[in-house]
């Protein structure tokens, strides 16, 4: 477990990148410059909006310490390392790997070794991707196939993030039949049912049944 988790942060690499810079001028000339501009030529330039004047944008916060709560509610035996939580749903490995300083949240579990599925199996990861698993993708890292989610982290809601691991499992589960997150089917399959059992189980575990997602 400790080697399959290492792989999965390593994996997780993601960068940041830094902000530029702004550079501003009036509206229909863009031949004017800023340069020799004294502090009074630039607020005609440069808007003077106080703090109490900007709209209030602030996000719904979500960190890696929320997500490991709900978690634990949903497998009481889930295990943290750093920023990675491992957890079980239906038997199944369930990986939280997250970064607050990026803003990054994914849930993955693996499906398959690489080099075990025939070939043509690759190309209908591809179309399910466009069409069926819908919010999370299957992948490929590390020589295996996983189903990952993956969102910003602090705009996630405890909602989404349920939903999220519902979804990332029914996909791994249909693998190779349906290729589906069970988000939306049509027809007259079985992945409906299961997608709807599996959701009131976790949220019954979160204390959220009746809610909906």
């Amino acid at each position: 477990m400790k080697t399959l988790l290492s792989i999965v942060a390593i994996g997780f690499g993601i960068a940041v990148l830094g902000a530029s810079e702004l550079q501003v001028q009036k509206p229909g000339d863009e031949a004017e410059k800023t340069t020799g501009k004294t502090p009074s030529d630039m607020s005609s330039i440069v808007p003077n909006e106080t703090p109490e004047k900007m709209p209030n944008k602030m996000p719904n916060i979500m960190n890696g310490d929320e997500l490991g709560k709900i978690i634990a509610k949903i497998d009481e035996e889930s295990t943290r390392d750093g920023n990675s939580v491992s957890f079980k749903v239906k038997d199944r490995d369930v990986y939280l790997v997250f970064d607050e300083n990026a803003d990054r949240m994914r849930i993955m579990t693996p499906i398959a070794q690489v080099g075990i599925v025939p070939d043509e199996i690759y190309k209908r990861m591809l179309q399910a991707n466009y069409d069926a698993v819908l919010d999370p993708r299957y992948a490929i890292a590390n020589d295996l196939i996983w189903a990952v989610f993956i969102h910003p982290l602090s705009t996630l809601t405890e909602e989404d993030f349920v939903s999220s691991i519902v979804q990332t499992v029914t996909a791994a589960a249909t693998f190779g039949s349906s290729y589906s997150s069970g988000a939306f089917v049509y027809g007259g399959g079985d992945s409906n049912t299961l997608h709807e059992e599996l959701l009131k189980e976790l949220e019954e575990a979160i204390g959220q049944k009746g809610k909906g997602i």
